[in-house]
């Protein structure tokens, strides 16, 4: 949660597709590290970190950017339909 308003500025600044870009890729490689690992604790808590940090570039802080730059007039209901999605 102390992230997310840095990565907030870094979508803010460098747009939607980049930010997701960068999350998408991070999060398979974490899993991938995660098949690599040796049985070092601090290797988990190393690749844990790396994914908490990234993941919050696959969350709706990235999507919910596209809708509010696509949608003018229905932005409200495009944003309830992007919410009802996850659950």
């Amino acid at each position: 949660m102390f992230t997310v308003p840095f990565w907030g500025r870094f979508v803010d600044r460098y747009g939607a597709r980049v930010s997701a870009s960068i999350g998408f890729i991070a999060m398979p490689a974490s899993f991938i590290a995660f098949s690599f690992m040796t049985g070092d604790i601090y290797q988990f808590f190393a690749i844990t970190v790396f994914q908490n940090l990234f993941g919050v570039l696959t969350t709706t802080l990235v999507f919910t950017r596209v809708v509010i730059q696509k949608f003018d007039a229905a932005r409200g209901m495009a944003l309830s339909v992007l919410m009802s999605g996850p659950p």
